[in-house]
């Protein structure tokens, strides 16, 4: 049996999803967003304490919004990464490919 190209982009897509979904369920990934966060926190304390001038406190608003979506976007992923990996929905997915791939 051959897969298509869009087939193997999906198998690909629940192959990440599964490791996103075991980084999750690791403790690793507990002390990855305890740091993450702890390191924000960091960041913006500094950022309130230091005498900066306007241009300085917008590079330094700019550059922790930027860390602060960057591990919010990490964070969503990973949790919606174990939506996406249920068995079931994987070979139901690749069978409705099947079928209609086989419809002329």
């Amino acid at each position: 049996m051959s897969w298509t190209q869009r087939e193997l982009e999906i198998l690909q897509q629940f192959e990440n999803a599964a490791a996103l979904r075991d980084l999750h369920h690791s403790e690793g990934w507990k002390v990855y967003v305890r740091l993450s966060k702890e390191r924000i926190d960091q960041l913006t304390k500094e950022y309130l304490r230091e005498n900066l001038t306007h241009e300085e406190a917008w590079e330094a608003h700019i550059r922790i919004r930027a860390i602060m979506q960057f591990e919010a976007q990490l964070e969503e992923m990973v949790v919606n990464a174990v939506d996406l990996v249920d068995p079931q929905a994987l070979e139901d997915l690749m069978l409705s490919l099947r079928q209609n791939r086989d419809i002329p």
